[in-house]
């Protein structure tokens, strides 16, 4: 464990048997193999069994007590003065220092030379060691000294001319008041310094450099292949600098990206930017010229896909690629931005051989055909599997020959048929009517065709069939290769009859119709088109009726147009029931489909003769419609229901807690509300804003509406609090605006007693109202030595304007901490206690409650912490 041991309070001595056996005994009952000792001097022993082993050993730790040693505040005197420093507590050894060199041993000394004196006073004992430390300035007339300063024209200059003296004044020569201040404009500032009996003048000079300005020019694009001069349009400053390192105000370039130039005159400078952008040459390749067969064609690309780039062909094309067939010479440019690349390439184009077998061919059976096609350099393929230009053929087929001719491949082929002839047959003699023709049909088939009347030839008939008009004896030679036959037949015509059919009409839809007819044929049968096949016919629907009268070969048709016209639709419903300040349309909506409506005549009992009217009085509204001599009438009753009138409640203004109904005084009528509020007539309103009712009545639909405020009740909590027995306290709602009532009494703040209990009522500027309870406990750990207020008022009026903890000398400080209503640290100072000036940050916080927490050790290293509310007012 060592030898024997002195320490200084505050420190502590730590033992480490870690592995070193099985069990271990302290004299204190401890069994611990780690082991820290604090304050106060002990004697400690230690056994250790280790298998059959058994170590003891013990040791004497003294704690050696150490005063803290304490030196006024920060001071500052006028030269000539004097200020006398004694150190405490008595009873130590000393060390002054003065700026770091050591000037006496003994408790006393006294500070008069001029300058400013950073004072450490030194306590020790044979192991502690403490210090304090504190500023005395002695001020002079030339204390400040201020160098004259030089900046550029867009900034500032800070000036601080603070001096170690609690309330000297600080005035400028422009009417400025502080100690520092940033200036800006180049003139002479002078400052006059009052620290009591002292008084300190200076003078500072500040001048200005001017900043450059100029301009390098807009962001450019060039070909890749290109260079850009950029120039600045100023170039009378004294140094030019580029971002590649090149000096004065041109520089020549061809590189994408920004380029920057930096002017410098003095202390300032100024920077311009411009960015080059660089197109890129589209290059590509077309291929060598090349030749192609009349029909076919080609695609040729330069295979750039990217759309930013532009293409423009000789044909007038503008994508990547183009079809070509005809021969000639292509070219295309591509375009990107302002970089373009040109290609082109020759098309042969070949002609096909022009492979022709001729027509179609129809033989007699027996005879034989040569076919074939002849072409210069060429080479041919026959479906029969020949490769000769010619073939001799005997049979019916279908006979294809293909001809290859260096680029080009032709096909071409010919039907062949070899028939026998069959004996052409044009049936028995025929009557035919007068008029219509008569189509004769040789029923075989040949290669052609002559037809004769009453045995002549008639001229440019030689198809299997002819029309014919009339009478005679026909004939027809049909010709199939050397091979003919023939046949005839007597053709007769007959007059037609007449026939006449009632004419068109027009009547009402449910009466009826006769149509008859009259013919003068000879054996006359009747058909209509209803299927009847009467002379006549009695009919009721409209529709055009045709009738056919047939005698012998000859049939005549006739027909007429019959039209039932229907009474006019008319469909005014049942009647309706309006709003007073609506109106209704009512009438023939149907008019569209009415027969024929510029025949469709209106008439109303209200004098008017349109097919629709709008009316909006009461009563009985009656429609006449008429076409030709067919009338329909309808009726349609009209009411009409007053408006209601609503009686909603005025304005409200009211509290949170204190909610009112709104009506709109019709409990009788459907009602809608906004704003999410619901139906009926009355409702509650739970949120501020237009409130806005929807009445309905039948048809009758009407809004009102009414503002609505509800203000919001104090949110403030007053927290308990803790007040030492023979001490008060102030509470304070900070609510701006608000009345505080304690106890029914009106005051804020409020001073506070111990075991103090206060109903607290708080009406914001609203008159809105809360209520609370506020405790006042009596803190059982208070003691003379502590004060802790939970007040102060930081508002420049030179009191009370910082929050001091009042602590005596057996009070040893730990630490402070300040914290706002969400729980953020807005102050702490640890080791030194520091007055609190209410500040975060360097700006002042608001009015209202803040949490803290100190602690501390008593004159016997006892721990303890306190933690409570501060109220700031201002």
């Amino acid at each position: 464990m060592g030898n024997d041991t002195l320490l200084c309070q505050g420190d502590s001595l730590t033992f480490d048997f870690t592995d070193m056996g099985e069990e271990i005994f302290w004299n204190d009952g401890s069994d611990d193999w780690v082991r820290t000792v604090y304050y106060p001097s002990g004697t400690y022993s230690v056994t250790i069994i280790s298998g059959a082993c058994q170590l003891e050993d013990e040791i004497n730790v003294n704690f050696e007590q150490l005063i803290p040693t304490q030196l006024p505040n920060d001071t500052s005197i006028c030269l000539g003065e004097s200020v006398a420093l004694t150190a405490s507590p008595s009873g130590q050894n000393y060390n002054w220092f003065d700026n770091g060199t050591l000037i006496n041993t003994t408790p006393n000394i006294i500070v008069t030379e001029a300058g400013n004196h950073n004072i450490i006073l030194e306590s020790y004992t044979n192991v502690c060691r403490d210090s304090d430390t504190m500023l005395v300035s002695v001020l002079s007339p030339d204390a400040l000294n201020f160098p004259d300063a030089h900046i550029c024209e867009t900034d500032s200059f800070f000036v601080d001319a603070s001096i170690p003296y609690q309330g000297a004044s600080y005035t400028w020569g422009d009417g400025y008041n502080g100690a520092t201040r940033w200036i800006a404009n180049a003139r002479e500032y002078t400052i006059e310094i009052v620290a009591g009996p002292c008084i300190i003048n200076d003078t500072l000079q500040l001048t200005h450099d001017v900043v450059p300005t100029f301009s390098i020019g807009a962001d450019q694009t060039i070909c890749e292949d290109s260079q850009t001069t950029l120039v600045a349009d100023n170039t009378s400053w004294p140094s030019y600098q580029w971002e590649d390192g090149t000096s004065g105000p041109t520089n020549t370039v061809n590189t994408a990206g920004e380029h920057i130039l930096v002017a410098t005159n003095g202390l300032c400078s100024f920077a311009d930017t411009m960015t080059l952008f660089l197109d890129t040459i589209p290059t590509f390749d077309l291929g060598p010229d090349f030749s192609i067969c009349e029909t076919d064609d080609s695609v040729i690309t330069t295979g750039i896909n990217n759309p930013a780039i532009t293409h423009l062909w000789s044909t007038g094309d503008t994508g990547p690629a183009i079809t070509i067939k005809n021969a000639g010479n292509y070219s295309v440019t591509a375009t990107n931005g302002l970089c373009s690349y040109t290609d082109d390439l020759n098309l042969g184009v070949q002609p096909l051989p022009g492979v022709d077998l001729g027509q179609d061919k129809v033989l007699c059976l027996g005879d034989a055909l040569t076919i074939g096609f002849t072409a210069p350099n060429a080479t041919y393929s026959w479906n029969t599997g020949e490769t000769t230009d010619s073939i001799m053929v005997t049979s019916t087929d279908t006979y294809i020959l293909t001809v290859t001719q260096q680029l080009c491949v032709e096909s071409d082929e010919i039907n062949v048929q070899f028939d026998e002839l069959k004996k052409p047959n044009l049936g028995e003699d025929i009557v035919q009517c007068n008029g219509i023709d008569a189509v004769l049909d040789a029923n075989t088939v040949a290669q052609t065709y002559e037809w004769y009347r009453n045995g002549n030839l008639i001229s440019g008939e030689n198809n299997r069939s002819i029309n014919i008009t009339a009478p005679g004896l026909y004939s027809v030679k049909a010709i199939q290769g050397t091979c003919s036959d023939t046949d005839e037949i007597q053709v007769s015509i007959q007059t037609p009859h007449t026939l006449t059919l009632s004419q068109d009409s027009l009547l009402c839809q449910g009466e009826e119709y006769l149509l008859s007819t009259s013919t003068n044929a000879q054996n006359p049968q009747y058909l209509w088109n209803t299927g009847e096949t009467s002379d006549q016919i009695q009919v009721s629907g409209t529709g055009v009726y045709s009738v056919t009268v047939i005698d012998g070969v000859c049939a005549v048709t006739e027909s007429a147009d019959v039209i039932f016209v229907p009474h006019p639709y008319i469909d005014l419903q049942p009647g309706a029931t309006i709003c007073e300040i609506d109106s209704v349309t009512i009438g023939d909506f149907f008019e569209k489909d009415q027969l024929d409506t510029n025949k469709t005549q209106y008439n109303w009992n209200t004098g008017q003769d349109t097919a629709i009217i709008t009316v909006r009085l009461a009563g009985q509204y009656v429609e006449t419609a008429k076409i030709e001599h067919c009338f329909n009438t309808d009726y349609f009753d009209l009411k009409v229901v007053d408006m209601p009138i609503t009686n909603m409640t005025p304005p409200v203004v009211t509290c949170a807690n204190e909610l009112v109904p709104i009506s709109t005084g019709l409990p009788g009528l459907t009602t809608t509300w906004n704003m999410g509020a619901g139906a009926g007539h009355s409702i509650v309103p739970r949120e501020s804003g237009i409130y806005v009712a929807t009445i309905t009545d039948g048809p009758c639909v009407i809004k009102d509406t009414v503002w609505v405020t509800i203000n919001n009740i104090p949110d403030e909590e007053v927290p308990d609090i803790y007040v030492c027995p023979k001490d008060s306290a102030q509470l304070m709602v900070t609510t701006e605006n608000a009345r505080a009532i304690w106890n029914g009494v009106e005051t804020n703040p409020i001073t506070v007693y111990p075991k103090d209990k206060f109903i607290l009522e708080i009406y914001n500027e609203h008159g809105c109202r809360s209520e609370q309870t506020v405790m006042v406990f009596e803190d059982k750990d208070c003691f003379d030595d502590l004060y802790i207020p939970n007040v102060f008022t930081p508002n420049n009026d030179g009191v009370n304007e910082t929050f001091r903890i009042s602590m005596s000398e057996k009070i040893i400080f730990q630490s402070f901490e300040v914290y706002n209503r969400w729980g953020e640290l807005i102050y702490s100072c640890e080791g030194e206690y520091k007055e609190w000036d209410g500040k975060y940050r360097g700006d002042d916080v608001m009015t209202g409650t803040y949490a803290y927490r100190f602690t501390y050790l008593d004159q016997y290293d006892i721990p303890h912490t306190k933690a409570g509310s501060i109220t700031i007012y201002k």
